[in-house]
């Protein structure tokens, strides 16, 4: 952690608790009333939308991802790395990878601005300190700053404990996965100050060989408030380190149980190292009943790297004239060795978000705009060379002071300008909400395939405005009936690996419609929706990956997907039942397949009509089953039986049989035992089983198919698979691919201990 970000964030502690006025009033009711800087949004608001029951969760949070936590809500697929769900984890939603689904805390994205993923591994056990989550499905609100056309999830840390706190949690289970965590709270002081805190360690060895995690983490809080003013300040964040796992397993080994734990990686030092830090500062001033302001400033630094050894694809070595910029005393440029090289990001993102609330009778307005800056340095270093015509420690020596084999500087800004209105005529709600986003990324320096930007191969310069528009209707005939139905239009930019990969990508453009019903009464509730999601070149995937295990992407002129979803719960105390159903169509009009042909040194193309989306299931479905089995004063008993469907998934756009991923099902058991003594005295005894049943299955993986003789196949590779019924297409030349899958651990277990004073 950085010593002098944390000193920096102290010492805005300590003189604002000084200058802090401390009135004898007992005056906390602002406090309730606030409404903290957030991107949720009101009932009325014409979107699809559920608030996560954490409390619930948190009887499963035993060291999982926030991924992992998440699983089974409506329209989700989890996919980890590691199979165990600690370590580099992701989600899709509505078939819609983690690019599409923007995530805030407090606010403020959490989606790297290049590759606008998310990495939850580098904010490890966050979880443990929200206080709520919302995930929106569709476009989400024009408050969050990036089109999300998949959805949104919004996590909030802001709430705060009137009481003084301590928190003491250790799990252990399978894979030697475990989790120690301590959290604090001061609570009130004075009626006007509360402090708050966690660490955290989770260590894991992974499902997958090697796949070990080392995961360590921080989060602080601390709120003054006077009776219009409060102000919160935040700093949360973590240092990881994983063992590579991102190449993913032979898709022939998924169903074998000795087999399916396969990773290609055996340096022992194959690490994903990374550290990064979040500040934030939340002001919100409330002028009167009607009129509130609030304001957030950010910062994140994030610095690390990744290592690797590369003997090249055929085991011969790399070529050394790769590397000749930065090591120009290497004279023989066409020798070839074997490297050990590491690849590091450093970068910096920071901006501030300005809104205002207005409410008045039946009209209220929120509106704000923000402003933030990325700056992302990438560079690579060599560490090592291992070949007869040069000494390892020499090249070591000589490496240390020797420049960077490549670097190159990612600069983005990018703002927003939102209003959103709400009108309420009667039992109807009328919503406008309008969104003005402008970016500008640059790009400067080389690839590390030696590559200068802004050349015959790359631009290096993008400017993008969007308009985003979304009206709705809203319908509200009692507390027990609400039917909406709104449009919206989407924009997004393409990332950073989208640029880097494909000569000239589109802007995504996305026509979403949405209408859904609503009923709930005291003891069962359910929601239906249809939504119509019609994309204008929609990045889709092309089932192969880069050099960093991230997906590439290409432009497709139309397609869709059009989707009914039901939620629905019901509740017969003491047991509460569940069920969350996705049925959709996902598919691209048009998609011209681009094959390498190895013989000739070209491609071959195929079009493809009315093709189903890559990673796009047909069906999806969850149940929980949540059973308060005993409670009294003193003692709870609960148990949660999970369950998830999805039907099979294919590995890129073709419909090829080959490239598909079967259907599976899984289920989870958790139960907790709560035993309370007083009040804040508590001890809560944790026990999950996930995979019950032993399911032999993966979520996710990856595809490259190629043409070729056979004399160029190395029928050794695992990766490798024989396609069928491709001779004729191709005059008689076999059509071959690499697959890669990741496979979820089977039955594994974890028992955890909380105790709370």
């Amino acid at each position: 952690m950085k010593t002098k970000s944390l000193l920096l964030f102290f010492l805005l502690v300590c003189f604002l608790s000084n200058s802090q006025e401390i009135k004898e009033k007992n005056d906390t009711t602002f406090l309730n009333k606030v409404d903290l800087i957030s991107n949720k949004i009101e009932t009325t608001y014409p979107t699809t939308k559920k608030n996560v029951n954490v409390e619930n969760l948190n009887d499963k949070n035993l060291g999982q991802d926030i991924p992992s936590l998440l699983k089974y809500e409506p329209s989700m697929i989890f996919n980890s790395d590691a199979g165990n769900g600690i370590g580099y984890s992701s989600l899709r939603l509505r078939g819609s990878d983690q690019t599409r689904i923007n995530v805030t805390i407090n606010g403020v994205p959490l989606n790297d601005s290049e590759s606008q993923q998310v990495y939850y591994v580098d904010i490890p056990d966050l979880f443990s300190s929200a206080s709520s989550i919302q995930i929106q499905r569709g476009i989400g609100t024009s408050t969050v700053g990036n089109g999300s056309f998949g959805g949104q999830i919004d996590i909030s840390t802001m709430s705060f404990n009137e009481n003084p706190y301590g928190i003491i949690e250790y799990s252990h289970g399978s894979f030697n996965s475990r989790k120690k965590s301590i959290g604090f709270g001061s609570g009130l002081i004075k009626n006007r100050v509360s402090f708050d805190g966690r660490i955290s360690q989770i260590k894991s060895n992974g499902y997958i060989d090697r796949a070990s995690s080392d995961l360590n983490s921080y989060y602080l809080s601390s709120q003054f408030n006077s009776e219009k003013t409060l102000v919160q300040l935040i700093s949360f964040g973590g240092i990881e380190e994983t063992y590579q796992a991102w190449f993913g397993v032979p898709i022939s080994y998924l169903n074998s149980k000795k087999l399916r734990t396969f990773n290609p990686y055996t340096y022992e030092n194959q690490i994903d190292h990374y550290e990064q830090i979040h500040h934030q500062a939340h002001i919100h001033h409330s002028f009167n009943q009607n009129f509130k302001l609030s304001s957030t400033f950010h910062y994140t630094h994030g610095e690390g790297y990744y290592e690797s050894f590369d003997n090249g694809y055929y085991g011969d070595g790399v070529e050394i004239g790769k590397y000749v910029d930065a090591f120009s005393y290497l004279i023989n440029l066409e020798d070839r060795a074997d490297i050990v090289n590491q690849k590091w990001l450093d970068n910096d993102y920071y901006g501030f978000i300005i809104k205002s609330d207005y409410k008045k009778q039946n009209f209220s307005n929120i509106s704000g705009f923000s402003l933030n800056k990325y700056d992302g340095n990438h560079f690579g270093k060599i560490i090592s060379i291992n070949d007869d015509n040069y000494n390892e420690n020499e090249f070591e020596y000589n490496s240390a002071s020797s420049s960077d084999y490549y670097r190159n500087l990612g600069n983005k800004i990018s703002g927003n300008i939102y209003s959103r209105s709400t009108l309420n005529i009667g039992l109807l709600s009328l919503c406008a909400d309008l969104q003005l986003q402008k970016i500008n990324y640059k790009i400067e320096g080389t690839t590390d395939d030696q590559i200068e930007f802004n050349n015959q191969y790359f631009d290096n310069k993008w400017d993008y405005t969007f308009f985003n528009p979304k009206f709705g209707l809203t319908y509200i005939k009692n507390a027990n009936h609400k039917i909406f139905g709104s449009f919206s239009v989407g924009n997004s930019a393409p990332n950073r690996f989208d640029l880097i990969n494909n000569p000239n990508p589109k802007a995504e453009r996305l026509y979403n419609t949405e209408i859904q019903y609503l009923f709930k009464s005291n003891r069962f509730l359910i929601s239906t929706g249809l939504y119509y999601m019609d994309y204008r070149d929609q990045l889709v995937l092309t089932g192969e990956l880069n050099n960093v295990g991230a997906a590439i992407r290409t432009n497709v002129d139309k397609s869709y997907r059009l989707g009914l979803e039901v939620i629905s719960k019901i509740n017969f105390e003491p047991i509460i039942w569940s069920f969350n159903l996705n049925m959709s169509d996902n598919k691209i009009n048009s998609f011209n397949e681009y094959i390498d042909n190895w013989n000739t040194g070209g491609q071959e193309i195929t079009e493809h009509k009315k093709t189903t989306i890559a990673f796009s299931p047909n069906l999806i479905a969850s149940s929980s089953i949540n059973w308060e089995i005993f409670k009294n004063k003193y003692m709870s008993w609960n148990l949660n039986f999970d369950s998830k469907y999805v039907s099979r998934q294919f590995l890129d756009n073709t419909n090829n049989v080959d490239r598909e991923l079967p259907g599976y099902s899984a289920h989870d058991l958790s139960l907790s035992l709560n035993f309370k003594k007083e009040a804040r005295k508590e001890l809560k005894v944790k026990f999950h089983v996930k995979n019950l049943f032993n399911s032999l299955y993966s979520s996710f993986g990856w595809t490259y198919p190629f043409i070729s003789h056979e004399d160029y196949i190395d029928f050794s590779d695992p990766y490798l698979v024989i396609e069928d019924d491709d001779d004729e297409i191709y005059n008689g030349t076999q059509v071959y691919n690499q697959t890669g899958v990741y496979p979820q651990a089977t039955r594994n277990y974890m028992l955890g201990i909380e105790l709370n004073f």
